[in-house]
């Protein structure tokens, strides 16, 4: 981005030496130097709005950015001039530039452009700032939605590997009372003693059992009894009874 100086317009307007070793320290480097020269000259002739000009370079050039924008507008309060004017605006915006403030940089192009619509130079950096904010914006998108899904992924990770409260509980109750929820296929211990206590409706005892064949067996003999009886022949007299 280019920064604007009246190097050659000093010549005329300071003493010839005063002038010639501004522009040296200027071009050299000398910044600070460079402002002590025109800051003398300002002493010399406040209303110079030039030399405001150039102080207000050498601020941007050392890193003062609040000096140097306080200086470009007081020039541009005492200049009637507005391609002069758009000049100041012009390197504001590329002090804002260089520090990738892209919303002050256009604002100066745009009033650089305002005062000077035919400034080629501001038009040219206004599009390059607006694409260089653009890209910026992307970026801190891109990274404000990369940082989102890694959060929710990181959440999603968590939730998978530690049960809830419920859960937890839940399955301890399954593992400490088995009585509740017999797995299929197997029978309460307990309830297996009872059913093999407690005979099924049909089924009997062995005591009871062997009640019934005695009893049976006494019936039987007294049925075999009867029937032999009954096989003896009368004989043709009769016996007395004894």
């Amino acid at each position: 981005m280019k920064l604007l100086l009246f190097t050659l317009l000093l010549a005329t307007l300071l003493p010839q030496d005063a002038a010639r070793q501004a522009n040296r320290d200027y071009e050299a480097g000398n910044y600070a130097e460079a402002e002590r020269q025109f800051q003398d000259a300002l002493e010399n002739d406040p209303d110079n709005t030039r030399l405001l000009f150039n102080l207000g370079n050498t601020f941007a050039r050392q890193g003062k950015h609040e000096d140097a924008a306080n200086t470009f507008e007081k020039f541009k309060q005492r200049e009637p001039n507005a391609a002069e004017r758009a000049k100041a605006d012009y390197n504001l915006g590329n002090m804002f530039g260089n520090q990738e403030e892209w919303d002050q940089a256009l604002k100066k192009y745009r009033d650089a452009i305002r005062e000077n619509p035919d400034d080629e130079d501001a038009r040219y950096n206004y599009e390059l700032a607006y694409r260089n904010e653009q890209e910026q914006q992307e970026q801190e998108e891109k990274q404000e939605q990369e940082e989102q899904e890694r959060d929710q992924k990181q959440d999603e990770g968590e939730g998978e590997s530690e049960p809830s409260n419920d859960e937890n509980q839940q399955q301890g109750d399954q593992q400490q009372d088995p009585q509740q929820q017999p797995s299929e296929g197997n029978q309460d211990p307990q309830q297996e003693q009872q059913s093999q206590q407690q005979p099924q409706q049909g089924n009997m005892t062995p005591e009871q059992a062997d009640d019934i064949l005695n009893a049976l067996d006494n019936i039987e003999k007294d049925l075999l009894k009867d029937f032999q009886k009954n096989q003896i022949e009368p004989s043709g007299q009769h016996e007395k009874d004894w």
